[in-house]
């Protein structure tokens, strides 16, 4: 029935679907499907590796939405893999891809994805398992400089609630302070250290105009009234000295 309609979105958020169930659901949908999310169905381990097998050869994505579909480090990879194994016209669409509140602690293919593949504009992996070489790795391609035919992309990435370290901080300011269309930079709950947030401070001192919002909520961080980033933390480990202006405005969905 699905077959014979001009169907471009799918939403089969929270249908308690079974890698089986997603396989004959990938069966039925048509060629013209641009926009399906499968979040909140906990299909078990080989759920995405059904996804990145029987869906995505055959779509030709906009938006992937897989929160808290239990993703873990290869079906992660096997989901890069298969976005980046179609040619380069059918992956040029994906533009936003929600990996939230899954188990990924290594980012495979993302890397690559962001370097080589689809100009994605939302990437959200809050709430995984991502270390902080993982961070690192991620934060890199966005730092990265590019010819002006092949311009960054990427306007909001979202690692919140990961222990992503000072390593993975140093990585995100140097993509702050040279990317200038990188909008919205999730860190929350990430237990930002003193350093950490006078670092970032620091980094949006030289930021670039592009940059709307930093998002820090859940760590010992806040921009006051003068739009200063601050230390919150115990009063003996707090800073004197003011960060840099930064906007507030909501990162986009």
């Amino acid at each position: 029935a699905l077959r014979g309609r001009l169907l471009t979105v799918c939403r089969a958020r929270n249908c308690r679907l079974s890698a089986a169930g997603v396989e004959v659901l990938a069966r039925a949908l048509p060629a013209t499907v641009r926009d399906l999310d499968l979040a909140r169905n906990r299909g078990g381990r080989h759920f995405a590796l059904v996804v990145a097998a029987r869906t995505l050869p055959r779509l030709r994505l906009r938006s992937l939405g897989l929160e808290a579909c239990n993703v873990q480090s290869d079906g992660c990879a096997a989901l890069t893999d298969a976005f980046l194994a179609r040619e380069a016209s059918a992956c040029s669409g994906l533009a936003r891809l929600d990996l939230t509140r899954n188990a990924i602690a290594r980012p495979g293919g993302l890397v690559k994805l962001l370097e080589d593949a689809a100009p994605l504009r939302t990437l959200l992996l809050a709430g995984n398992r991502l270390t902080g070489e993982s961070a690192v790795a991620l934060a890199a391609p966005l730092a990265a400089p590019r010819p002006p035919d092949f311009p960054h992309t990427l306007k909001t990435l979202d690692l919140g609630e990961n222990r992503v370290g000072p390593a993975a901080v140093d990585a995100i300011c140097h993509a702050i302070e040279t990317n200038s269309v990188l909008a919205h930079v999730s860190l929350a709950a990430c237990s930002l250290t003193r350093d950490d947030v006078e670092k970032l401070a620091a980094a949006l001192a030289k930021a670039r105009p592009g940059l709307l919002g930093l998002h820090l909520e859940g760590n010992a961080a806040a921009v006051d009234a003068r739009g200063f980033v601050r230390w919150t933390g115990p009063a003996d480990a707090a800073s004197d000295a003011p960060g840099a202006t930064a906007a507030t405005t909501p990162a986009p969905a």
